[in-house]
């Protein structure tokens, strides 16, 4: 499994504005990940809001957040999510969720329930296995339902066309459970 980074700086953007960036580049950039390391050059469909390359054994999920797109690149189903650490309210949204939240919950157990999950409805599987990771200021999960190892790259461009380097690097990542919901 390899998991990309891609950092743009959207600091002049509003809110609206990053979520056009989003929606209109991931694709894009995705394309240019596929072709120039795994030479795939195949049209990517969508079904379900789900992206997919018709007749090829890679499989693949998107995920973004403030400044960073984030994407797994596996050959078995897999679901990614990454997630900006800033300051939330926690125990409210643990409880939408409906999952039972201890007192003295940590930031990073937060992120490492709230990743897990999104990345889990992704894969579309309830049993799963789910490695979380961080990069820079962010918190990340992987969910798969074959292990593998992981390798991380960081990506930069020029422009939204042309991916200039890929460098890979090492961050620790671990096997996280799932609390159980209420």
């Amino acid at each position: 499994m390899e998991i990309y980074f891609v950092n743009c700086d959207l600091s002049g953007y509003k809110k609206t504005e990053k979520t056009k960036f989003h929606h209109r580049n991931s694709h894009i950039f995705l394309k240019g990940i596929l072709k120039i390391y795994h030479n795939i050059d195949d049209e990517i469909k969508i079904d379900n809001k789900k992206p997919y390359i018709e007749n090829n054994p890679v499989y693949f999920s998107i995920s973004h957040s403030n400044n960073l797109f984030c994407y797994a690149i596996s050959k078995n189903p897999i679901g990614i999510d990454i997630e900006l650490n800033k300051e939330r309210n926690f125990k409210n949204i643990l409880k939408y969720m409906n999952f039972a939240c201890p007192d003295n919950l940590t930031k990073e157990e937060f992120y490492q329930i709230w990743t897990s999950y999104e990345a889990n409805y992704k894969l579309g599987h309830k049993i799963c296995k789910n490695y979380t990771f961080k990069y820079k200021d962010y918190f990340g999960s992987a969910s798969f339902l074959k292990e593998e190892d992981i390798s991380f790259f960081e990506i930069t461009y020029s422009d939204i066309n042309s991916i200039d380097n890929k460098n890979k690097f090492h961050t620790e990542y671990k096997s996280f459970i799932l609390p159980s919901r209420k």
